[in-house]
């Protein structure tokens, strides 16, 4: 089959793309992976647009004074680190584009920053807390309700940063209300990360309250969401924010109609895992779910969940959703037609009662059944609509890596190639990639290997500018109900590999440097799809009568074995060269007849990199890349 080498001449500088958390899977078990509230893609944590709602404000914060307020610093005492109070923006916020927070008081904010990435002032190690109480709701007696919604303005971005929102009764044991950590990283030139200037946040927080309502803390809380970096103590990358600005706290009485759709998806299979891309061939039952909540002071009866597609109706089964609770609706099955479409899903929420907030009844979701392309991303059909990268485990940056998703196979399929979305800068010197196909073993506890396409080597970023297609060295026949694990790895030259949404858990897994299972924490639908066409598949010689398979193993570490065949006799030399073309091994192998042999080759003297090896006859010259490590 043919090897694929793409832009051998550019090369160009590595970009400094953050790394995601990990964490390590002892026991794989998808098969438990049904539906359930984890199984939520789309994230909005109850964000709103003005005007608030609400009934009577029980307390408020503009911060015109800071009678209310505590700052902790975490004994950093720099200017740009920590919370400040004031009318300015103290910390790096180039990438926002705007000088003030434009919150609707105006005048002071409360700013949290930790230094600036470019001169590495960043403070390490550190939490830095703001915080308001005791707060009393009770109103002397007089207020008897406390189904209560915290609400404040933010303004901000993420970058590898935890910003979380914590309330306690004590000012000791703290509950997490809200974060912004399913929000998209702010990575390169990445605008759409950015948080509205300003977002109105508004929040239930009865439950969190109901132990002692006359004794409520507020905790604004940032710190870095990878403290357990490679060296934390020198890594200050890990340490760095792009900002979070907050403005006009309150605590109001909540509206008694008021519920919410906080998350919403859509799948199907046993896994009920969305595809954003389906072939013709694997559609399936779609069933429509979200993750509502009873935001007011009311339990609303007949709550329905209604999702409109391709002009029909499904309809969950009418509830009463308690106040404050949390419920997950789920509707009946709609079936795409098996024929090339895009469909839009429309989500709506009703009860008996008018809603007091409608903004937040009503979602969108979109699908694309394709010819050949089966994704679980959701970065559209050209890849384009990323939200971020993973260039490795936080653990071992440098290190060979493979990281995928879980697919079911809905129907018998022949898979040819994988297709998959780089992006950034690609590493100075390039970087060799593959695509790996794994089936769940019968056992369910671990993904057994299958087949491995052939390597593509990157240099250049015009190669990076669409999907790359990678073929599988041999057709791989997938079955009905059958999981699989389809991965994208590289040998330690980190290049980012794209990343759209969020992800069900146990369903983004890979392999790290020891070959260990490995599951994302927090996970991203990583952007590596299977490709069905078979005309990508078809095998093709550089060179007639000439066939130069890929050395093994690869990595190589010591010996590795080179394996060719010729159709007819010719004299044979065999060379390996560096990335600049220095011929390092000439092997020659004399005349040879028709047949199959096997070159060992010692690496040992080599130096740790990408190497091409070349196989020359009398026809020509057939290349291929390998990597030597040490």
């Amino acid at each position: 089959m043919k090897k694929i080498y793409l832009g051998l001449g550019l090369l160009a500088m590595a970009g400094n793309l953050s790394a995601q958390n990990s964490a390590t899977v002892s026991r794989v078990e998808p098969m438990e992976a049904k539906f359930n509230s984890n199984l939520d893609i789309k994230y909005d944590n109850a964000i709103t647009v003005k005007p608030k709602s609400g009934g009577a404000i029980l307390w408020s914060s503009d911060f015109s004074t800071m009678t209310d307020w505590t700052i902790d610093n975490d004994g950093q005492t720099g200017a740009g680190l920590g919370w400040a109070v004031d009318g300015t923006s103290d910390g790096w916020i180039s990438p926002f584009n705007a000088t003030v927070m434009a919150s609707t008081s105006g005048g002071n904010y409360a700013e949290v920053s930790n230094g600036d990435y470019f001169d590495d002032s960043q403070a390490i190690g550190v939490t830095y807390n703001l915080t308001a109480g005791p707060i009393d709701l009770s109103q002397g007696g007089t207020n008897t309700n406390f189904t209560v919604n915290l609400q404040f303005e933010q303004w901000g971005a993420i970058f590898n940063d935890d910003q979380s929102v914590q309330v306690s009764t004590d000012g000791t044991n703290w509950v997490n209300v809200f974060d912004n950590n399913d929000r998209d990283a702010y990575v390169g030139n990445n605008p759409s990360a950015i948080y509205g200037n300003t977002e109105l946040i508004d929040i239930n927080i009865a439950n969190e309250v109901s132990a002692d309502p006359t004794n409520v803390y507020i905790r604004y809380s940032w710190t870095s969401s990878n403290p357990t970096a490679t060296n934390p103590a020198t890594d200050l990358g890990w340490w760095t924010t792009m900002g979070w600005f907050i403005d006009d706290v309150a605590i109001v009485t909540a509206p008694d109609h008021e519920i919410s759709i906080n998350q919403y998806t859509f799948g199907q299979g046993v896994y009920q895992y969305p595809y954003y891309l389906v072939p013709t061939t694997q559609v399936g039952d779609i069933t429509f779910s979200a993750k509502v909540r009873n935001n007011g002071a009311v339990d609303q009866t007949n709550t329905v969940l209604t999702v409109t597609a391709d002009g029909n109706d499904y309809t969950s089964t009418p509830v009463t959703l308690t106040s404050p609770n949390y419920d997950s609706l789920i509707t009946t099955n709609f079936t795409p037609s098996a024929t090339v479409a895009s469909y839009t899903y429309d989500y709506s929420l009703e009860s008996d009662f008018v809603d007091e907030k409608p903004s937040n009844n009503t979602a969108t979701a979109t699908m694309d059944v394709t010819n050949n392309i089966f994704a679980r991303d959701m970065a559209g059909v050209n890849g384009t609509n990323l939200t971020g990268s993973f260039t490795n485990f936080a653990s071992q940056p440098g290190q060979a890596v493979k990281i995928g998703n879980v697919f079911e196979i809905m129907a018998d399929q022949t898979l040819y190639a994988a297709d998959v979305k780089f992006t950034g800068t690609v590493p100075t010197g390039g970087a060799l990639v593959f695509c790996e196909v794994h089936r769940l073993n019968s056992a369910g506890d671990g993904y057994d290997f299958v087949e491995i396409t052939e390597e593509v080597y990157i240099s250049a970023a015009n190669q990076i500018s669409g999907m790359v297609t990678m073929i599988f060295n041999s057709p791989v026949d997938l079955f009905a109900g059958d999981d699989i694990l389809l991965v994208v790895g590289h040998y330690g030259e980190d290049i980012a590999i794209g990343y759209s949404g969020a992800a069900p858990d146990n369903s983004v897994l890979g392999f790290d440097s020891n070959n260990d299972l490995i599951g994302l924490a927090g996970p991203v639908n990583i952007c590596v799809r299977m490709n069905f066409d078979a005309s990508v598949g078809v095998k093709e010689n550089e060179v007639a009568g000439v066939s130069l398979e890929q050395n093994f193993p690869n990595p190589a570490k010591g010996n590795t074995s080179i394996n060719y065949t010729l159709t007819n006799n010719s004299d044979v030399t065999i060379q390996i060269t560096d990335l600049t073309g220095k011929v390092i091994k000439v092997i020659n192998e004399g005349a040879k007849g028709a047949g199959t042999y096997t070159v060992n080759v010692n690496t040992a003297d080599l130096s740790a990199g990408n190497y091409f090896y070349s196989l020359t006859t009398e026809n020509g010259t057939v290349t291929k890349a390998m990597n030597v490590i040490k």
